[in-house]
């Protein structure tokens, strides 16, 4: 538990260099790389149990996907932030495709690789659905508060901000989750402790990343140009 939380402040660490180096393209690479793994290394395969809680490192992988989106939103435009969700997206499809089939190929293909496959699924309508609402929070945000970057209200964007990295990382987190117990046919409880503890991962992720962009607009500015 303790090696994840270093984990989780080594990455936004990274996320704020590449961001000062090259941020665009950082910004892309990341998305893209934190949102595959985050259905490859989750709490469902390589659990991390703590005090009846099961975490797992696509909390993290996930949270500092949505701030990717969310910087490319505030520090770009909205429209380039949903293409680079899109992008993402097909990319997680492209990958589940290509899982699925690599098994098949090799070991047959049964109800886990099924499951698994129906996982990148799952993940992949989340994160549409769940950026999808975060936009529509954030535009009218920006409407009500036509200078996002005015002193007086550099809290409250950064409320917004937080508002809008948990509301899209908690939507992913119900429908992956409740998804894939209802696939597995174990739809037993409401609360259970892989999603609570994905709630707290990702909400302490959601810190990391607000941390980050304060750092990178304040001292170590990102490279807006490459």
């Amino acid at each position: 538990m303790i090696l994840l939380i270093i984990i989780a402040i080594i990455s936004f660490l990274a996320t704020i260099i590449f961001r000062h180096i090259s941020d665009s393209k950082a910004l892309i690479s990341m998305a893209i790389g934190c949102a595959i793994n985050a259905n490859i290394y989750n709490s469902n395969n390589m659990p991390i149990s703590w005090h009846g809680l099961v975490f797992g490192i696509d909390s993290i992988l996930y949270t500092l996907f949505i701030c990717t989106i969310i910087y490319k939103a505030i520090d770009y435009t909205v429209e380039e932030a949903w293409d680079m969700t899109i992008s993402t997206i097909i990319a997680i499809i492209i990958s589940s495709f290509i899982e699925l089939f690599a098994n098949w190929s090799y070991q047959g293909l049964d109800q886990a690789e099924i499951v698994r496959f129906l996982g990148y699924i799952f993940s992949a309508l989340g994160t549409y659905l769940g950026v999808k609402i975060m936009f529509i929070y954030y535009r009218a945000y920006v409407k009500r508060h036509s200078s996002k970057y005015s002193p007086h209200g550099f809290l409250k964007n950064l409320i917004c901000m937080l508002i809008c990295i948990s509301l899209a990382s908690l939507i992913n987190s119900l429908i992956y989750f409740y998804g894939n117990s209802i696939a597995t046919f174990k739809f037993t409880h409401f609360i259970t402790p892989n999603l609570l503890a994905s709630f707290i991962g990702k909400l302490f992720s959601s810190l990391l990343g607000l941390a980050a962009y304060i750092i990178n607009a304040k001292y170590l500015k990102a490279n807006y140009k490459n």
